[in-house]
């Protein structure tokens, strides 16, 4: 019984996880929301009307599936997973056709582009989302949100110190430091 009680725990940890990332994602979306609809021009095959109206839906409707998620909606589960496997399908157009285009994701507050490692990320929070799948309940909700939220603001931390460690990396091989 202790390991069924464990597994619920992971779930809705992976669960949360994931809604304050969508969370994150929309909210930074909505307040530099033309920054946003500047970089959907960078995206192959993506016309200019697009863009417009692009921006002003998606960054709410992350918001809205993040709330679902953290209320272990199954609409909130497909639409995220939805939402995703279409960010994938961007991204690998986008690598294939070899172009630099900006995105904030899963830093939120950087300045990053497309990469192999955004296409990573998100088959990441796709399965964190998948294994939520048979979740009956979100019985823990007020527990599992903090641990959630140290999850998430380690892997931002984890991406900033890396970024730095390259950057030092790459004033010393320049001799600056």
């Amino acid at each position: 019984m202790e390991e069924a009680v464990s597994f619920s725990t992971l779930q809705e940890i992976c669960l949360d996880m994931a809604a304050l990332v969508f969370l994150v994602s929309g909210a930074t979306k909505l307040l530099g929301r033309e920054a946003f609809r500047e970089g959907l021009l960078y995206i192959p095959y993506m016309p200019v009307w697009l863009t417009h109206a692009v921006a002003w839906v998606l960054p709410p409707l992350e918001v809205v599936v993040a709330a679902g998620l953290f209320l272990n909606a199954l609409w909130a589960k497909a639409a995220a997973l939805v939402m995703l496997a279409a960010f994938c399908g961007v991204t690998v157009i986008v690598l294939r056709k070899r172009l630099q285009v900006p995105c904030g994701c899963f830093q939120g507050f950087g300045n990053r582009s497309m990469s192999g490692q955004t296409l990573r990320d998100n088959v990441l929070l796709a399965a964190a989302i998948g294994v939520t799948g048979p979740l009956s309940s979100h019985d823990q909700l007020w527990a599992s949100i903090p641990t959630a939220g140290f999850v998430v603001l380690f892997y931002l931390a984890a991406q900033h110190l890396r970024q730095q460690h390259v950057l030092v990396t790459d004033m010393r091989k320049q001799g600056v430091a």
